[in-house]
């Protein structure tokens, strides 16, 4: 009997030690990928307001024209040592999540003029307990990019804007693999040759649970290498893995 009762103590804490130690990349890829279907009324109601709202804000700015604000539209070919519209870039990070969380994410761009892809491979890390988790991303770009009117780009301008458009497909892969398709719309402002500004915004909606991924980032470069710091946010509904990265990068 006693044999019988250790038996049945022993089970009790295993399946007590199962529960207690999901960590906190479980919790989020719980969360990213959960069915909430029957939330979509309530979302549809305020995807529509948002989505009025957007159009008139955007309506309001397509008024002023790109030449009040100083741009050239008139694009000239990418010469290499330029900040925007790289033949090829490749960015390497390392982010701080949690005291037990970390990532390094590989960032990786072709493209010539107009038309590019990207790939981006970030791996969470869990310490305790030990676990890991894998957000991939491919887009196909469409490249948008120029000088502001202090000079062009054929006679070497030291300020630079883009504006992509992607379309591609995420997938999250922990316990499951699962994915969706996904939009970025990354905005570089480079006032300088040497240093300028990154936002990479991406979206993608898996099993009715929306991933929104937003990477803020300020670089420092030399002619072909550079170095990158900033603060990345990928959220579900519910959870964030959030923090600051440091890392280098290196573009033609």
């Amino acid at each position: 009997m006693r044999v019988y009762q250790l038996i049945l103590v022993v089970i009790s804490v295993s399946c007590h030690t199962l529960v207690t130690t999901a960590g906190i990349l479980d919790d989020f890829e719980q969360d990213a990928t959960e069915d909430r279907s029957q939330e979509r009324h309530f979302d549809h109601y305020q995807d529509d307001h948002w989505h009025h709202h957007y159009h008139y804000d955007d309506y309001g700015r397509r008024r002023s024209s790109g030449r009040s604000v100083g741009l050239d539209w008139d694009v000239a070919p990418h010469r290499l040592g330029e900040p925007v519209l790289p033949f090829a870039r490749f960015d390497g990070v390392y982010q701080t999540v949690e005291t037990n969380v970390n990532a390094l994410d590989f960032y990786a761009q072709v493209g010539y003029q107009a038309f590019g892809l990207d790939v981006r491979h970030t791996r969470f890390s869990e310490t305790n307990p030990s676990d890991h988790l894998d957000l991939y991303r491919i887009h196909g770009l469409f490249r948008l990019g120029g000088a502001f009117e202090s000079g062009t780009l054929r006679q070497g301008a030291q300020s630079f804007w883009e504006v992509d458009v992607g379309l591609g497909y995420v997938q999250l892969a922990g316990n499951n693999r699962q994915g969706a398709l996904s939009v970025t719309l990354p905005i570089l402002l480079y006032p300088s040759k040497h240093w300028g500004l990154e936002f990479r915004p991406a979206w993608a909606t898996i099993n009715d649970s929306k991933l929104q991924d937003y990477d803020l980032g300020a670089h420092f470069l030399l002619k072909y290498v550079g170095l990158k710091v900033g603060y990345r946010w990928l959220k579900s509904p519910n959870m964030d893995l959030a923090g600051p990265y440091v890392g280098a990068v290196t573009r033609f």
